[in-house]
């Protein structure tokens, strides 16, 4: 490929509906293997590394469906064995683990390491073909949990990526149920009238009668 887009263009590209709800699956997958882990920790102790990358996997892409799937131009395929997110005619992207450099593990077979290649442009000219991205997590080995949100874009399978970059923080969407504390007022308190009626009042509106 002659020429890539910046990560920064990327990101512009994509949008921030699309990029937020990629960092929002990611978020949810990490909370769901936290669930996971506290009701059955046998369960997620004895998997395999490939058995939980494919947990995770499966869970982002599920999240990834939910959140956009009233977007006709973001297609999210739900059969096997190849599930890359297609936006529009411009990006195609894989969800990946990625280790602390930005590198990521395939099988190597000729689909996923055609992957890795990417489609040169149309006269050399940006936004005429096909980019293809890795959109992920790191993984961190010694506590066994997702780090950080990650896209990156690479040019060949075994060499180091053209770029990897932090992807930008979920925010919060409307109807999550997600509520923001409001702090104590600081400060005089109005004074409280009492209006409940006296214990002699009553006595003397009673010998009254």
């Amino acid at each position: 490929m002659s020429s890539y887009p910046t990560s920064q263009d990327v990101l512009d590209d994509l949008g921030d509906k699309v990029v937020n709800a990629l960092a929002t699956a990611l978020d949810r997958a990490s909370a769901d293997l936290r669930e996971y882990r506290a009701w059955k920790p046998g369960h997620v102790a004895a998997m395999t590394k490939r058995g939980l990358a494919n947990y995770l996997h499966d869970r982002i892409m599920d999240h990834v469906s939910q959140l956009l799937d009233d977007d006709s131009s973001v297609h999210v395929p739900r059969t096997e064995p190849t599930r890359d997110i297609t936006i529009g005619l411009r990006y195609r992207i894989r969800i990946k683990k990625h280790d602390n450099v930005g590198r990521v593990a395939t099988y190597p077979t000729q689909g996923a390491l055609g992957f890795f290649l990417q489609t040169p442009t149309l006269l050399g000219l940006i936004g005429l073909g096909e980019t293809k991205l890795c959109v992920g997590y790191e993984w961190d080995n010694d506590l066994g949990v997702m780090a950080r949100s990650v896209v990156s874009l690479h040019d060949g399978y075994e060499d180091p990526p053209v770029w990897v970059v932090d992807l930008p923080a979920a925010t919060p969407q409307a109807g999550t149920g997600v509520t923001v504390p409001v702090p104590p007022a600081i400060g005089p308190r109005a004074p409280v009238i009492d209006i409940s009626p006296k214990l002699g009042d009553n006595r003397e509106e009673n010998e009254d009668q």
